[in-house]
């Protein structure tokens, strides 16, 4: 009788395949989704500045210190920034708002009330007791990486959204 040759992997080995593929891919998607929130958070923080340039040539043409809208802008955005941030203005200020599933994630604003020390770029992450905190994303790691530095301060107003009061705050370099 002859002996019949095996070919071919056995079961134990194509499971530590698999085992190890599970490994990899659950390491590399969280970051590959940092990635991705950290190309679109430059791509916003390049919007903000831009609408910040176009409000001060407004306030240059226009002497009688009113805030502009949105629509008085000659500024536009592309599609894909505009499915993933609302860009409004409050009080003169340039505000990109970023909302995942309904829930508050992070708003890059550009405050430039001189007098105080909120002026600049900022980089606000809602407070942790509100009900529309999202905590599965590290989102303070995308502040980090646009060049924040987290402040003791923040802009103090709460507009609409009390979930941004108490918040915890990035100043951008």
């Amino acid at each position: 009788m002859k002996k019949m040759k095996n070919k071919g992997f056995t079961l134990i080995e194509l499971l530590v395949v698999v085992l190890i593929i599970g490994i990899l891919a659950a390491i590399a998607v969280p970051k590959y989704q940092l990635a991705v929130e950290k190309s679109r958070a430059s791509e916003a923080l390049s919007a903000v500045k831009a609408l910040k340039q176009a409000v001060d040539v407004y306030r240059l043409a226009n002497t009688d210190d009113s805030n502009p809208s949105l629509s008085e802008l000659d500024v536009s955005f592309p599609n894909n920034l505009l499915a993933n941030y609302q860009i409004k203005i409050h009080s003169g200020s340039p505000h990109a708002y970023r909302t995942i599933n309904g829930k508050n994630a992070y708003i890059l604003a550009f405050y430039d009330s001189k007098e105080s020390d909120n002026y600049g770029l900022f980089c606000i992450l809602p407070n942790k007791s509100s009900k529309n905190y999202d905590p599965t994303f590290k989102y303070a790691k995308v502040c980090k990486a646009l060049g924040g530095v987290q402040a003791d301060y923040c802009y103090d107003k709460c507009y609409t959204d009390s979930s941004f009061c108490d918040n915890v705050c990035f100043k951008l370099l």
